[in-house]
């Protein structure tokens, strides 16, 4: 242990000295590298944010989860910031420093790594739902019960016109009867979004889209994007919070604090 604790002193030392702050320091260069961290770490999830809070599918399919976990990363950060300030407004002996500082820096670390986790094993289930029980779930079969109806409608309005009109809400009597339909809304939304026809079977023609991709149906596409959305939210959160809690670790070892 005591060979161990000699080889992180060694690489901090070498890492603050390059940096010119320390964890020792109770002056402000260490409080803005502090700071800067903060700032750098929540740069992407702030990104991602803005990316996604305005995505309904993300939201219809996956909740809040992802936004929670994109605003809990600066808010995490922030924590670690008031903690690591709390800490030095005393003088706490270095084994008893070294405890908090392992311990803040778990925290908060494990905080990030479970709502990262928790982001890409919903999106892992979700996508599941999407392509392989598409139609068995409460969700899905919802969904495709509406794009049936909306199928058995536009067949019935070809019959009466003579002829299939373009798009079904061209149909007469659609308006009357999906206005305040949410479900036909959104599969409306789908077709224009991901260029996708049909919901859980291929090859299905399009009800509003004339231009949509008839290899592509509408679930496929929705597995895609939130598969999408675990990877660019819930693995960078994970990371940082492993990265974080490896810090915490090593500040434990570290015969300077």
């Amino acid at each position: 242990m005591g060979k161990v604790s000699r080889v992180i002193t060694s690489l901090l030392d070498g890492f603050f000295q390059y940096t010119k702050v320390g964890a020792h320091d109770r002056g402000a260069s260490f409080h803005l590298f502090i700071l800067l961290i903060n700032v750098v770490a929540s740069v992407w999830p702030m990104v991602c944010y803005v990316v996604f809070a305005g995505n309904v599918h993300v939201v219809f399919w996956m909740g809040m989860i992802p936004q929670y976990t994109n605003l809990l990363v600066p808010v995490a950060f922030t924590a670690l910031n008031f903690g690591i300030s709390f800490f030095q407004c005393f003088s706490l002996k270095p084994e008893t420093a070294k405890i908090a500082c392992f311990f803040l820096f778990m925290s908060v670390g494990s905080v990030l790594v479970a709502a990262g986790a928790k982001v890409l094993l919903t999106a892992q289930e979700v996508t599941e739902e999407l392509i392989y029980e598409c139609g068995h779930t409460t969700m899905t079969n919802r969904i495709q019960d509406e794009w049936e109806q909306l199928h058995i409608f536009y067949d019935i309005c070809k019959a009466k016109e003579g002829q299939r009109p373009d798009f079904v809400q061209q149909c007469p009597g659609f308006d009357e009867i999906y206005a305040d339909n949410i479900y036909a809304k959104y599969i409306e939304d789908l077709e224009f979004d991901y260029g996708c026809q049909g919901f859980c079977r291929h090859w299905q023609l399009p009800l509003f889209n004339q231009n949509a991709n008839p290899g592509t149906r509408c679930a496929s596409a929705l597995a895609e994007e939130v598969d999408r959305v675990g990877n660019l939210v819930g693995a960078p959160t994970l990371a940082t919070g492993a990265l974080t809690c490896l810090v915490g670790v090593m500040l434990s070892g570290y015969d300077h604090l």
